[in-house]
């Protein structure tokens, strides 16, 4: 099968953390549950020539600093037997809860006039935006968790952003997708609207990402599917997205992808195929139409399957395509690679991801993929069944650890802050359907 989606593969370890994953086995076949930390360290031990012997590395020949070394290395060692020891523990508790029933899978807020922001209690920040934070909440009511999208007022009206806090209230209310997050309700007050939101607690695809990391072509696979049927959901009901990457798509408890925060999103004017000028979305991640939409006259929907070949060469090399340095590429550096097509690929992505991101990312549009059809029907994709994936009956390839009522490990932690735009009076400004 190669490098192909399987409906009955091993079973994948259940903690959150890396795992050494052989391209040439099945899909998601993982060599034992360690984590990476412990990959490294035995790798290390075995450079110093140290061997599982209960005696310990002999003397003989080793000089003073050398045998120092070798002694911290197996303290070392011994240390990282104890954190295994400490996760094992980890495990078991999550094992324990089983179901992770304290997350809401429904909420039911009542009538608008009684809805209010102190039936919820807050726990701590999980992310935070230009525009607002979002926290995990657990609600008063029945005790379930959820994420509640908080959004400034002030700011709203100081940057005349209603539409698109809007177009992502609608949007979210309309689609219904085990790859997209659930909208359980709006709600204000004085200073912020909410938008109460399915909590997935796996955390940030972006996470496996961190440190020039990358993903196999076998497991990269698994989670682009899954964006790919989301997305497809998206044009289906005549929207756009307009912002993917991996810090918008989460895993779930067991491991699925969420597109989460639709606050470009919209319905594109005059119909599915109606062009748009709005400049949004993330610099590393825009297509050649919205770089340069004064000379083409806009842009449409297509420009998600640009983002989802960024998306797609970024989980497989570990950097995005176009943007050789987040920090020191200007915007303008990004756009004359963009513009000029320039893509150069590391010796270890294969013949066949290389051909899928090419067809993803020419930038003379009639030759590039720009339709679910087309891009499914793509070599690299072709022994998915994309109905099993619809379905969740393909198994992921790792199941975040997550443990009993609240947990949110998975997150960065951020301290809560007050938004100076709520300094503004926009007390009276009420939002129409929140």
């Amino acid at each position: 099968m190669g490098g192909g989606l399987s409906l009955n593969p091993k079973p994948a370890p259940d903690d959150g953390y890396n795992v050494s994953v052989d391209e040439h086995a099945l899909p998601w076949t993982f060599q034992g549950e360690t984590d990476a930390d412990t990959v490294i360290m035995s790798r290390r031990v075995g450079s110093m020539g140290l061997s599982g012997d209960k005696k310990g590395p002999s003397r003989r020949g080793v000089g003073g600093t050398k045998w120092n070394k070798a002694k911290h290395t197996v303290k070392s060692t011994h240390a990282f037997g104890q954190a295994g020891s400490a996760l094992a523990t980890r495990r078991a508790e999550a094992r324990a809860d089983g179901t992770n029933g304290w997350i809401a899978t429904h909420c039911v807020l009542g009538p608008r006039s009684h809805r209010g922001i102190e039936k919820f209690e807050l726990v701590r920040v999980i992310g935070r935006g230009v525009m607002g934070e979002v926290s995990l909440a657990r609600f008063r009511k029945d005790g379930k968790y959820m994420a509640i999208k908080a959004i400034s007022k002030g700011y709203v009206v100081k940057h005349d952003d209603e539409r698109h806090v809007q177009n992502e209230r609608l949007i979210l209310g309309q689609l219904r997708h085990p790859f997209v997050v659930g909208l359980f309700g709006t709600l204000q007050d004085k200073q912020k609207i909410y938008f109460v939101l399915e909590y997935v607690a796996g955390g940030e695809l972006f996470s496996k990402l961190r440190g020039n990391r990358c993903l196999s072509a076998a497991v990269a696979k698994f989670y682009l599917v899954e964006i790919l049927a989301a997305l497809a959901h998206v044009h289906a009901g005549g929207f756009v997205y307009r912002d993917l990457k991996p810090e918008n798509v989460l895993l779930d408890t067991e491991g699925h992808c969420r597109l989460v925060d639709f606050g470009f999103a919209c319905a594109p004017p005059d119909g599915p195929e109606g062009r748009m000028r709005t400049n949004c979305g993330t610099p590393a991640y825009l297509s050649p139409e919205q770089l340069s939409r004064k000379k083409t006259g806009g842009y449409t929907r297509i420009v998600d399957w640009w983002a989802f070949g960024c998306v797609a060469y970024e989980l497989m090399s570990g950097h995005t395509p176009f943007c050789k340095d987040h920090k020191t590429d200007s915007h303008h550096a990004i756009y004359l690679r963009v513009i000029q097509g320039r893509i150069s690929f590391p010796s270890f992505m294969g013949p066949t991801p290389r051909a899928l991101v090419r067809s993803l990312l020419k930038a003379d549009l009639p030759k590039r993929l720009t339709d679910a059809a087309s891009i499914q029907a793509a070599e690299f994709f072709q022994d998915v069944d994309f109905v099993a994936v619809n379905q969740k009956r393909i198994r992921p390839p790792q199941k975040p650890l997550i443990l009993p009522i609240g947990d949110a490990s998975r997150f960065d932690e951020y301290h809560p802050r007050e938004c100076l735009e709520d300094e503004f009076d926009s007390a009276k400004k009420v939002f129409a359907g929140f």
